[in-house]
């Protein structure tokens, strides 16, 4: 009985697995101030995603940097390609230091935060669409 009460307990965590699988997360926050927090680590790029794009405003991201950092971003051709998809990353919420999109007069993967800060990433593109993009601190 034991036996079959643990592969039954095995069989249904491992479908729980399989139906997670490429499953996409939900979208980031709607504005500058109501940014998603993610954890970008100093030294590294980190990657994000799958998100979902939340609706006709931009998704919101913030981080934490421990100083004047530089900043670089990306983003995956199939998002700004297919889905009018492009990347800001703001080191204000007026002062724009990355854009990474489909015109190569604004793709600029690098910017700059202030010390001890919350930049924020804001991800623009169409309703429904799956996007994810990486982030590194440096």
């Amino acid at each position: 009985m034991k036996m079959k009460r643990k592969l039954g307990i095995g069989i249904l965590l491992a479908a729980f697995l399989v139906m997670s699988v490429g499953t996409a997360l939900a979208s980031g926050g709607s504005t500058y101030n109501g940014a998603s927090g993610i954890s970008v680590p100093l030294g590294t790029y980190d990657y994000f995603g799958v998100y979902t794009k939340g609706s006709a405003t931009g998704d919101w991201f913030k981080f934490y940097t421990t100083g004047a950092e530089s900043i670089y971003i990306d983003l995956k051709l199939i998002f700004y390609r297919d889905y009018h998809g492009e990347m800001l990353q703001y080191r204000s919420s007026s002062d724009v230091q990355a854009h990474v999109c489909q015109s190569p007069k604004y793709n600029d993967h690098w910017g700059q935060s202030y010390s001890d800060s919350w930049p924020r990433i804001e991800m623009r593109g169409d309703s429904g669409a799956t996007y994810d993009f990486i982030c590194g601190r440096y």
